[in-house]
């Protein structure tokens, strides 16, 4: 279990048996109702094809059948995805950060290929406007590809708060490691949090710090 004909294998890490049989499939359940009866039972979402031994669903158009090698990240799309605004996002955030926990470049969560465009609630997607609006950039179109760099999004330092007073400190005196001029910690970039060193003492109700540096000087 699963049966090892066709490529049942490809599927097996990724796709639940209820997936392409239906409801009463599993690893360890058959529906009786239709199990057995000489026919290959498929939901009709996966879009079998018997005469072309394929299926046409949001993951592989045609593909057929009959290839048994075992699906990689890089069999559906690149890794990370190419498409869309993916490539402005690559190098400053985790898959995570938009799509959720267990979502990585070579990890799927539980909801991937269920034919809806798996997006936290945190990021604001507009599936009508093809738009998020959350702490990074309002209503940016998805179908722009250009790379971002720290500037698309704020100065370098950022211009808010008392950033220019600390100009002569590093980023990550302040944020923690991974924080440069021209680098981010994609695990904490842009997740709606503000990733403070806890060495620094800060404390959001007063909006200060409470260190070697000052005393409590507001930000």
């Amino acid at each position: 279990m699963p049966p090892a004909s066709g490529a049942h294998a490809r599927h097996e890490a990724t796709d639940s048996c209820a997936t392409c049989h239906g409801a009463g499939y599993s690893a360890t359940t058959v529906n009786g109702g239709t199990h057995g009866n000489g026919q290959r039972d498929t939901a009709p979402a996966i879009g079998w094809n018997a005469g072309t031994q394929s299926c046409a669903n949001a993951c592989h158009g045609s593909t057929p059948w009959t290839p048994t090698a075992t699906f990689t990240c890089t069999s559906c799309h690149g890794a990370p995805p190419a498409t869309g605004g993916h490539t402005k996002h690559n190098t400053r955030l985790a898959c995570s950060s938009c799509h959720g926990a267990g979502f990585s470049a070579t990890t799927a969560g539980a909801t991937h290929r269920n034919g809806v465009k798996e997006v936290i609630a945190s990021v604001g997607w507009n599936a009508t406007s093809q738009t998020c609006a959350n702490a990074c950039h309002g209503s940016g179109a998805w179908s722009t590809s250009a790379t971002l760099s720290c500037t698309s999004c704020h100065g370098v330092p950022p211009t808010s708060g008392e950033h220019r007073e600390h100009r002569s400190r590093a980023c990550s005196v302040c944020h923690g490691p991974g924080y440069t001029s021209t680098t981010v910690n994609a695990a904490t970039h842009n997740n709606g949090i503000r990733e403070m060193a806890t060495s620094s003492g800060w404390a959001p109700s007063t909006r200060s710090c409470a260190n070697s540096c000052h005393g409590k000087e507001k930000w």
